[in-house]
Formats: C-alpha cells, sequence, structure tokens
C-alpha cells in the first residue's frame, strides 16, 4: 500500500503475488477492509509492545518519557506508513478501522492527561482547559502531523523528523510554557514572501458571459446548501442540479464530478480563512488579549461554512480533487504564520524555539485535526467553542510564551 492508495487498492492487488485464490482471500477475509484492520493490530502491537508511557507514574520520568514515546511513534510511521496512513483516512468512515485504532489513541491520551493534572497540582502548569481535551488536542496534533509528513503533504515538514522539536515544544507550551528565556534554537528559513491569495481561476478559464457565471453560481450555491442537510458522500449530481433547478448537461458543462464542485467551494472557505488570520497583521501583538481576540475570531465560523470544513475535514485524506486545494490552503497558512513568527522573534516579541516553518506547520496540522475531531464528535473534543478557544490560546503560547 505505499505506492497505491487505500481507496484503488483491489482484492487482485492484495493476493496478487501470493499462491492464494479470490477463493481462498475470503475464507478468511469479508474484504480488503478486514485485511486492513488484521495489518494495523499487527503493528501496532509491534510497535508499543515494550514499556510506554503509560506504564510510568506521572511525574518527572512520564515527562521525559513524552518526548521518548515519539521514538516508537516515528519508527512505526516510517516502516508501516502506507498501513497507519490509511487507518488515519478511513477511521471516521469505518468502525471497524476506528476500533483498532481507538485503544492505543486513548491510551496516549489518557497517559497525556494525567501529566497535565500532575503538573497542575505542583503548581507547574496553568489551570484551564480540561485535560483530558487538551490531551486529546496534543495526541490527534502528533497523528496528523505523522500522517501529514508520511504522505510528503507539506513543504514545511519534509521528513518526520523535521517534526519532532515542534510537536515537542507544543507540548511543552501546554505542561510549562516558555518565556523569553527558553529555547534558544535558531530559525533555519529566511522571511518568506506571503503573497495574496491566488484562489481565483486563470483568466481564460473564467466563463465569459454572465448567465455562465450565474449557473456555475448556483451550482456552488445549491451543494452549499444540501451539506447543511447531507454529508458529502451522501449527496448526488441528481440532487445537486435539482436544487439549482439546473440540467445535468448543464452541470457537467462546468464541472466533472460533485468533488470537483465541492473543491472549489472550499476555496472560498479556505481564501476566506487566509485573510481572516491575517487580521493578525492590524493589530499590535505584544498585546496578547488582542492576539487571543483575533485568533478566537479567526477559528469561530459560521453554520454554512461549518457543513463545508466538516466535509473538507473528513475528506480531503481521501479525495484527490480535494486533497491539492486542501493542502494549498495549510501551506498559504503556513507560510503567513511563519513570517509572522520569525518577524516577531526579530523584535523581541515573540519567544525563541523550534525554527518557524516547522513550528508554524505542527500548529496548524494540529488546530486542523482536532477541529476535525470536534466535528466528527470525538471524545473529549464535543464543544466545538472550548475546543476552538484552548487553540487559540496553544497557539499564542506557543509562539509567544506565558503571560
Amino acid at each position: 500500500m505505499a505506492h497505491k492508495s487505500f481507496e484503488d487498492v483491489t482484492i487482485a492487488d492484495i493476493i496478487s503475488g501470493t499462491p492464494h485464490s479470490r477463493s481462498a482471500f475470503y475464507h478468511h477475509f469479508a474484504g480488503k477492509y478486514d485485511v486492513l484492520v488484521a495489518l494495523a493490530e499487527l503493528v501496532l502491537a509491534e510497535s508499543y509492545d515494550g514499556p510506554q508511557l503509560w506504564d510510568t507514574a506521572p511525574g518527572r520520568a512520564r515527562s521525559h518519557g513524552m518526548r521518548a514515546s515519539i521514538a516508537p511513534t516515528l519508527n512505526m510511521w516510517a516502516t508501516h506508513g502506507g498501513v497507519i496512513g490509511a487507518v488515519v483516512e478511513h477511521m471516521h468512515s469505518n468502525p471497524d478501522v476506528e476500533t483498532v485504532w481507538r485503544p492505543t489513541f486513548d491510551r496516549f491520551v489518557t497517559g497525556v492527561a494525567e501529566q497535565i493534572r500532575h503538573e497542575r497540582d505542583c503548581g507547574r502548569a496553568p489551570e484551564g482547559a480540561p485535560a483530558e481535551m487538551i490531551a486529546t488536542v496534543l495526541v490527534c496534533g502528533i497523528e496528523r502531523v505523522m500522517y501529514v509528513c508520511t504522505r510528503r503533504l507539506d513543504p514545511h515538514l519534509p521528513a518526520l523528523s523535521s517534526a519532532v522539536d515542534a510537536v515537542d515544544w507544543l507540548t511543552r507550551s501546554v505542561l510549562r510554557p516558555p518565556d523569553q528565556t527558553d529555547g534558544a534554537t535558531a530559525d533555519r528559513i529566511t522571511t518568506p514572501t506571503v503573497e495574496p491569495p491566488g484562489w481565483a481561476r486563470p483568466e481564460a478559464e473564467q466563463p465569459a458571459a454572465a448567465e455562465a457565471d450565474t449557473r456555475s453560481t448556483a451550482i456552488l450555491d445549491s451543494l452549499r446548501e444540501l451539506l447543511l442537510e447531507l454529508p458529502l458522500d451522501k449527496l448526488s449530481v441528481a440532487r445537486i442540479v435539482q436544487r439549482a433547478g439546473l440540467s445535468r448537461s448543464t452541470f457537467y458543462f462546468y464541472f466533472d464530478n460533485k468533488n470537483a464542485v465541492f473543491a472549489e467551494l472550499y476555496r472560498e472557505v479556505a481564501a476566506s480563512t487566509v485573510e481572516r488570520l491575517k487580521a493578525l497583521d492590524t493589530i499590535d501583538r505584544a498585546d496578547r488579549s488582542a492576539v487571543r481576540t483575533v485568533l478566537r475570531e479567526w477559528l469561530r465560523i459560521d453554520a454554512q461554512t461549518t457543513s463545508v470544513m466538516t466535509s473538507a475535514l473528513l475528506e480531503w485524506p481521501r479525495r484527490p480533487e480535494l486533497r491539492e486545494v486542501y493542502r494549498e490552503g495549510i501551506s498559504q497558512m503556513a507560510d503567513y504564520l511563519a513570517h509572522t513568527i520569525t518577524t516577531d522573534r526579530r523584535s523581541g516579541i515573540a519567544v525563541a524555539g523550534p525554527p518557524a516553518d516547522e513550528l508554524a506547520a505542527v500548529i496548524l496540522w494540529t488546530i486542523e485535526r482536532s477541529i476535525a475531531g470536534a466535528l466528527a464528535g470525538d471524545d473529549n473534543l464535543t464543544d466545538l467553542d472550548q475546543v476552538t478557544d484552548f487553540l487559540g490560546e496553544l497557539l499564542t503560547t506557543a509562539v509567544y510564551g506565558r503571560p
């Protein structure tokens, strides 16, 4: 599966190169998801067969163990990235896949939450959001960052090892928030040039007639409305054109399929999201309360945007038409955030820390995965407002240190 997406893998692919027939395959497995579950069970047992984070008592040993626990996770992703990546892609859509992944995920969450409570009891970590929610956000972030690195989806994180320092920094920002004397790691990048987002189609591709614009807009608006009622995978072209009051032939004149419509719809959401983040340029970033206010507003979204984001967050790893658009939006935000971190470190507003490009990417993928979990109703993330408030605080602390 390292050379082919799980979506495209067939039973014939699985049995090719083996002496087994299709009937022999179906004697043992009901389908390819059963194979994925069996492989995931073997990989997880092999990767976490020794003493782990959760085997130590909360305290100094577990604190050191939190960074050490990244090593077997890195090795698992490096060795079995195809299998674990497929698990991550399908855990929200296939209950059996989620069942095999969830126990290990939950053990990490429990271990980190216990450590957070211990640090709070000792007066070293600030009070605030529930420990289980914070721990879930951190574990979600690690999961997503490992996935992104393995799939080579983000140029800011070209290898698994490039994410380790930033992941560790984000964890320490929760347990023992940095101040101006912490983390003297030098940046490895020059300040990037941040261009305005170029989401519009090239001029040659734009429909020339106002009527054509109206029709394509009607298709987009139709899907936008339908997503308030049903998830993307339950919608058909027939439903979209019926709501838009157009024919199927008109639909296919503008779009190849419903995924292409959704990708265009997401472009609009992504462009707006990038612009709202750039509101950081309009404030005094030395004022932490102003930073938190901007970030809180950036992370809050209305009902229609939420419906688009829900499908995008859960579907992008599995839909090629959406994946590139999605990566483009994250990349623009990472470029902007890295630029801001670099600028504010040079002016003494932000604390020194991991390379700005790596930190920006890890923060954004952690936010992305946590909101995806919240929209999917994951344990400990059911209160979206509480999750977004914490994510804004986490970003502020990771970049600017404790008050």
